[in-house]
């Protein structure tokens, strides 16, 4: 069975293989070669969201853990000003 490790990085080379020649050719500009790269990244990691020690499943807890308290904090602070 692959690794976390292994299925970015087979992600990232077989979405580097179609954004390259896509974007050499003016077909994608920067910003689209971004969001398919992301998409390529979650779809190379969906494989891995049914393990019990499932890492993409950690990075998400850990990035809500993060984003979530601060988007609260900022909320209550344009109601408190």
């Amino acid at each position: 069975m692959a690794s976390f490790e292994q299925h970015v990085n087979g992600a990232v080379i077989s979405t580097g293989i179609v954004i390259v020649p896509l974007h050499s050719a003016s077909i994608i500009n920067a910003t689209e070669s971004l969001i398919v790269l992301a998409l390529g990244l979650v779809g190379g990691v969906l494989p891995d969201l049914d393990s019990d020690t499932s890492k993409p499943i950690q990075i998400v807890f850990k990035i809500i853990s993060i984003f979530l308290p601060l988007v609260i904090l900022l909320g209550i602070s344009k109601e408190l000003t």
